[in-house]
């Protein structure tokens, strides 16, 4: 999308089908365009993305007033991933990468254009990194589930037994691959279910877990289970909030219109 297919109208409710007025723009920033940050696998880091394209629009703008939601690909062009796994005859996941829950963001739609406007396509990730990630999401999304069914099911016996909830709902994976999470209700089904999936999981590169082994059982489910539910993450308020660097920015121009204030009074 080019700047000279932007909608000017000064009505922030109808700015959703094309591109903020200049007037909003940061100085010296129309026009321009950075590249999407990555990490060091290639991956898209989205926290990064979001900052950097923040920057290009003053800091005062009233994100809150801007109506409707999408969801970006943080690595697009999907036509570009289509035809690496047609090609490869699927054996480089490349699309499955692409539409994967992790790699897709609920935004503001007007932040939406905004990103293709003023950042570069990413690089097309190497393809074992995009195997281990969509592997890694399979593994989690069941793991998820297996995990919620017993837990599920453990606090339905707690419930009978007139037992408070299961403290060991704060282990950690790791003591989950032990088999020290449930007590009353896990079956041999049920952890021969979480086993298989945690094994799964131990044959791929931690770096491409959705969630930290090191964490809480409760907190990682939730952390990925919020993904997963949805289809994508969710960066709404991530826009909507008037990040540090913005708000150091409306001090300065608030200093600096003071102080005009003040030399125009002496």
């Amino acid at each position: 999308m080019s700047l000279e297919q932007v909608h000017l109208n000064q009505d922030p409710a109808l700015w959703n089908d094309g591109l903020i007025p200049r007037e909003w723009w940061m100085p010296g920033m129309y026009g321009k365009r950075i590249d999407t940050p990555t990490d060091e696998l290639g991956r898209v880091d989205a926290d990064l993305l979001f900052e950097g394209v923040k920057r290009f629009i003053r800091p005062e703008f009233p994100w809150v007033q801007a109506r409707g939601r999408d969801r970006h690909h943080l690595h697009h062009i999907h036509a570009r991933y289509a035809s690496i796994q047609e090609k490869s005859r699927g054996e480089i996941p490349a699309l499955a990468y692409c539409e994967s829950a992790i790699n897709i963001v609920q935004t503001v739609r007007l932040f939406h254009t905004l990103i293709h406007v003023t950042t570069f396509e990413p690089p097309i990730p190497h393809a074992d990194v995009m195997r281990h990630t969509v592997d890694a999401q399979r593994a989690a999304s069941g793991l998820y589930s297996s995990v919620c069914e017993a837990i599920r099911i453990e606090r339905e016996e707690r419930r009978k037994q007139g037992l408070s909830e299961p403290p060991e709902l704060a282990l950690t994976f790791e003591e989950l691959r032990l088999g020290r999470i449930f007590t009353y209700a896990i079956t041999d089904r049920h952890f021969d279910g979480i086993s298989d999936w945690l094994q799964e999981l131990e044959g791929i590169p931690q770096e491409f877990w959705p969630f930290s082994a090191s964490d809480p059982l409760h907190a990682s489910m939730a952390q990925i289970g919020n993904v997963f539910r949805c289809g994508y993450q969710t960066r709404v308020r991530a826009v909507q909030r008037v990040s540090g660097w913005a708000e150091r920015q409306l001090v300065r121009q608030r200093r600096a219109h003071d102080d005009m204030s003040a030399d125009a009074a002496a």
